[in-house]
Order: C-alpha cells, then sequence, then structure tokens
C-alpha cells in the first residue's frame, strides 16, 4: 500500500514538473528574442497622425513594419528550429552561447540603444581583466551574471530531466507552413549567381563585405545576428593584420636631429568640425572660449580638408595618402612610423571604431602604435563615451618618466552627428536642443535651431577637451611639447544653396576644418621661428594633404627644406584638389569660388 502511493506521489509531482518546464521552456524562448524587442523599442520613430494625414500614417506605418521584417523572421526561424527538434532540451543547448551573452547584449541595448557590433567584439578581444570588470559593471554585476549562469546551468539539467516534448502534429504545420515562409523571403532576393559576382566585384578589401542572399538584413537581430558580426569581426581582423605589417614596414628614410631631451608630440584628429564655427577664427558664438585665453596658440583659419568623409580624410592626415590613392584606397608609409624608428614610444587613443567600412583603414595607421586603446563602447549614431575620456589615460601616459620621447595620436569622435551625444548635459551651453532621447533629423527645416545649437556645444566641449590636452603637457615644463588638432573634415548644415546637411558630399562647409596648433615655452625655445611663421601663415591657404611633411617638420627631420611643412618658411601653396571617396576629384579654391555647394 505505502509502495503504490509513493509510486502515485512521485507520478503527481513528475506531473506537476513537467507544466512547470515546459513553461520555463517557453520564458527561455522569448527571453532570447528579447534583444529584438529591446532594440526595436529604442528605435526613434514618429509617426504622423492619422488624423492629419492618413496615407503619411500609412506610409509611416509600413515603413515601421519593414524596420521590424528581420525580426519577426527571426521570431519564426526559432520557432522552426524548435518545431524540427522537437524538445526544450536540444534547442536550449544548441542555443546556449546565445544565452551566456544574452545578459551582456540587453546591457549594450539599454545603454547605447543598439545591438552589439564588431566594433565592441574588437574591444572586448582586447580588453583586459580590469578593463573587462570596468565594462561589466564592477563585481556587484560579475556576481548577477555568476547566478545567472548558475540558473542557466539548472535548467538545462531540469530540461534534459522532465524531456519535455513538441510531440503534437502542430510542430510539422509549423515547419511547413513557417519554414516555406522563410525560403520565399530568401528566394525573393537576387538569385545567388548574381549576388556572389556583386560580392567577388568588390576590390575595396577594407568596405566590410556584405554576406549577401538577403542575410544582411538581419545584423542587428539576436542570435543569428550575434554570428553575422562575429564573422564580420574576424574578417576586418585579419584585413587589418595583413594590411598593417606590409605599412610598417615603410618609412621615409630620412634622418633626425633631436629638438629636445624631452619630447612630446600630441596629434588630436577631430570629426566633422568646421573653421567658421570657432570663435578662435571669428564665429560670433563663443565656441572656444578656453583656447582664446591660452597662450602660444596658433589658429590657421583657411585650411582645407583631402576628403569629404572620414575613412578617406583620416588616411590622408596620417600618411603619404594623395587624393590620387583614395578611390583604390592605396596605403601608404606614415609619419607614425618615423617617429616610432627614431625611438619614440607611440600611443593611440581612440573614442572611433577599430573595425568596420568607416573605419579598418585607418585601424591599419592605429595599428602602427606602440599601445592602442579604444575608449568607446558607443558607435556614430548612439551615445557612448564622451571625449574626454582619453584625458586620464594622457595623463597615466605623460606620467611615465622613463620615457622620454612620446608620440600620442588621440582620434576623437568630436562633432559627428547626432551632436548633442558628444558632450555631457552641463556643455549645453546654447539652447534649445533635441531631447537627450532624439536622435534628430538633419533634414527637418523645423529642428534647424536645436541642431545648430548642439552643433555649436560640440565645438565648445572639443574646446574643453583640447583645453585639458594642454593643461596637461604643462604639467612637464622641461619637455619639448606640442599639440596640433586638426578635423578630419567639415559639416554642412541648413545653408543657402545647399540641398543637403551633414558631410560626404561636395560642399565648401564640408571641407573647410580647423587646424590648431599649441607648443610649449620649452619646445618654442628650441624652434623660435615657428611662431613667426604660424602667425604669418594663419590666412594662407592650407591644404591638409601636407600635414605629412608638417609632422616630419616639427618632429626634426630633415630632407634638405623640401618638406612642405604649415610651419615652413616658404610653404607652397599647391592646387587644393579634394575628394570625397576618390572617384571624382575638383580643385577647391576654383570650384567653389561663388557658391557653397555644388550638385550632388
Amino acid at each position: 500500500m505505502s509502495f503504490v502511493f509513493m509510486m502515485s506521489r512521485e507520478r503527481f509531482l513528475l506531473l506537476g514538473f513537467k507544466p512547470f518546464m515546459l513553461l520555463l521552456g517557453f520564458f527561455c524562448f522569448v527571453a532570447l528574442l528579447s534583444p529584438n524587442v529591446a532594440y526595436f523599442l529604442n528605435v526613434d520613430v514618429d509617426l504622423v497622425p492619422f488624423l492629419d494625414s492618413p496615407i503619411l500614417f500609412f506610409w509611416d506605418c509600413l515603413e515601421v513594419l519593414m524596420m521590424a521584417h528581420p525580426f519577426l523572421l527571426v521570431v519564426l526561424t526559432e520557432l522552426v528550429l524548435l518545431a524540427l527538434v522537437g524538445r526544450y532540451s536540444i534547442w536550449i543547448i544548441l542555443h546556449l552561447p546565445f544565452f551566456l551573452w544574452l545578459p551582456l547584449e540587453l546591457i549594450y541595448i539599454q545603454r547605447y540603444g543598439a545591438p552589439s557590433s564588431a566594433h565592441i567584439l574588437a574591444i572586448i578581444a582586447q580588453t583586459n581583466y580590469a578593463e573587462a570588470l570596468g565594462y561589466a559593471g564592477g563585481w556587484g554585476n560579475l556576481a548577477l551574471y555568476s547566478i545567472y549562469v548558475v540558473f542557466l546551468f539548472l535548467v538545462v539539467l531540469g530540461m534534459l530531466r522532465s524531456d519535455v516534448k513538441w510531440g503534437h502534429r502542430s510542430r510539422w504545420w509549423v515547419v511547413s507552413i513557417f519554414g516555406t515562409l522563410i525560403i520565399i523571403n530568401f528566394l525573393s532576393h537576387k538569385d545567388f549567381s548574381d549576388q556572389s559576382k556583386k560580392m567577388d566585384d568588390i576590390k575595396d578589401l577594407f568596405v566590410t563585405r556584405e554576406f549577401g542572399y538577403g542575410v544582411d538584413e538581419y545584423i542587428d537581430s539576436y542570435p543569428f545576428g550575434l554570428v553575422l558580426r562575429i564573422l564580420q569581426y574576424f574578417q576586418q581582423l585579419n584585413v587589418l593584420r595583413a594590411s598593417a605589417e606590409k605599412v610598417a614596414a615603410i618609412d621615409s628614410g630620412l634622418p633626425r636631429r633631436e629638438v629636445a631631451e624631452r619630447e612630446i608630440y600630441v596629434v588630436v584628429i577631430g570629426e566633422s568640425a568646421r573653421a567658421d564655427r570657432w570663435s578662435l577664427n571669428g564665429y560670433d558664438r563663443e565656441t572656444t572660449p578656453l583656447l582664446s585665453k591660452k597662450s602660444n596658440v596658433f589658429s590657421f583659419t583657411n585650411a582645407v580638408s583631402v576628403s569629404a568623409a572620414t575613412r578617406t580624410a583620416v588616411p590622408a592626415l596620417l600618411s603619404r595618402t594623395t587624393v590620387n590613392d583614395l578611390a583604390f584606397s592605396r596605403l601608404r608609409n606614415s609619419w607614425i612610423t618615423d617617429f616610432k624608428k627614431s625611438g619614440f614610444k607611440v600611443y593611440w587613443l581612440s573614442t572611433q571604431m577599430q573595425v568596420g567600412s568607416h573605419d579598418t583603414m585607418i585601424g591599419v595607421y592605429a595599428s602602427l602604435a606602440d599601445e592602442t586603446l579604444y575608449l568607446n563602447e558607443g558607435m556614430y549614431k548612439t551615445k557612448g563615451n564622451y571625449d574626454g575620456v582619453v584625458l586620464g589615460y594622457l595623463k597615466k601616459i605623460l606620467k611615465r618618466s622613463d620615457e622620454f620621447k612620446k608620440l600620442i595620436v588621440i582620434h576623437t569622435l568630436g562633432s559627428h552627428f547626432p551632436y548633442h551625444f558628444r558632450y555631457p548635459l552641463e556643455f549645453a551651453h546654447f539652447k534649445p536642443v533635441p531631447p537627450q532621447n532624439k536622435v534628430g533629423n538633419l533634414f527637418d527645416k523645423k529642428q534647424e535651431k536645436e541642431l545648430q545649437n548642439s552643433y555649436d556645444n560640440s565645438i565648445r566641449y572639443t574646446d574643453f577637451v583640447l583645453s585639458s590636452i594642454i593643461d596637461a603637457l604643462r604639467e612637464y615644463p622641461d619637455a619639448a611639447s606640442m599639440m596640433w588638432y586638426l578635423s578630419d573634415h567639415g559639416q554642412t548644415l541648413f545653408e543657402i544653396g545647399c540641398t543637403a546637411n551633414g558631410h560626404g558630399f561636395r560642399s565648401a562647409y564640408n571641407f573647410h576644418i580647423p587646424v590648431v596648433l599649441w607648443a610649449s615655452d620649452t619646445f618654442l625655445s628650441f624652434r623660435p621661428e615657428i611662431a613667426r611663421v604660424a602667425r604669418r601663415n594663419r590666412d594662407q591657404p592650407l591644404y591638409a594633404g601636407d600635414f605629412f611633411d608638417t609632422m616630419l617638420d616639427v618632429g626634426g627631420f630633415e630632407n634638405n627644406g623640401r618638406l612642405n611643412s604649415f610651419l615652413s618658411e616658404g610653404y607652397d601653396t599647391r592646387p587644393r584638389i579634394v575628394t570625397v571617396q576618390g572617384d571624382k576629384k575638383i580643385n577647391f579654391d576654383e570650384e567653389f569660388v561663388d557658391e557653397g555647394c555644388a550638385k550632388i
């Protein structure tokens, strides 16, 4: 009798256990797909009210549906996979790596409003133990994650023991109906041969290759998108490493005379800043109040970038890359290598990205440094760390007293759109500005005032960062120190005659960049002519393509007076040929004589 009772009790408990595990399995299914919902909720969508314009409301809804399309298909794909395996336990085990990454994905979306990327994977791959702890949010979050891992382990054990099955014939309905929809979706894209041919035609190694077959639209989804991001990371990493080895082997071969026993050179490459928005250059708004009060600061008002896009503009600042090289992404020798081979310890600090279509070619030059740090987990269109994050690392580098020669390159996000994401709230000096949770629309004339204000605030924050760098360098009066600031390109903002805003197209405002020099008293005592020539060349037409010669000149490299430096007595103002991606080249001074924008 007691035996029968015990068997009935065990059966009762087991019957109660299975529904619980079934519910838990459903919860796991929903949890794994939750990053898709979290990301979509962060997408900035403004629907036109139906009563105002039914047609526009319909089109807005259709646009939202198209944005949600990849995520809906991911749900269907996971349902089909679950139906095929027929057991929650097998489905969970197959997805175990994605469950382990799940909390980190959700945290990243919560912080930055976007899914993880090849960029954040690159940061994690190069992060040490202490930095990883910082990214995780400290020991508290690490303890919570440990509890989560234990819970996940118990769920897997429970699923295996209960053996919860999907035995109903509905699983085959799901496979046949939803599976057919998924196949039709992929077949609706271009046929395989055309897509493969298109991929083979890509000659630029630094452009992130598309996977083709309609797969790329799932890059932001989860869990499938994570696989694509990992593949992108390794693709770009391989290109970066192979290219860096070639560039590192080339230098100018010029002799160098020592400027001083201790030398510190800092080069700050900004983003999307234009010269006419700096009060240092005569702008009527006080956007550079700190730099304006500093001594030994020299501003050049008539400088032009080589390109209107970061991807092509920055290599022209870092190397001998000319406007003719850009269309083919040809890599040239960098002044970074010259300094490094002359005994300098080289550092690269960046709040931009290491890999990606816009970044990998720049990352090649960054990898030439002895130490490379990417300090921003966010991306161009999201919030992240402000440029001021570099200041703490810079001070630590400067404190290293055993290094007598230092070159520090700092690549910032500067004034990249969304402008109000580039500075802390306390730097919102000009108001009103866009709401913190809104990206804004560069093509909406109604938002012009807010966008103009936030752009000027971003310049004001750059002023703070540069002024802080100068203050940090002044802490070492025995060193011959110098700081250069150049923006990669400019920006167009609701200009008369321009049909677009932003950058990456032919507009005078996209090429006119600020160039600022600061030199310590010690440096000027060794090179007194620099102050005189800098003042004389203040309004001279300068070309960013000559920054290579300029860096060699100020660094003490000698080429029998043939370095065409911004600070040379006979600087040659050659034709300033500019481009966007290298395919079409124009003479800046001839093309933009009478108007700010050419036909786009």
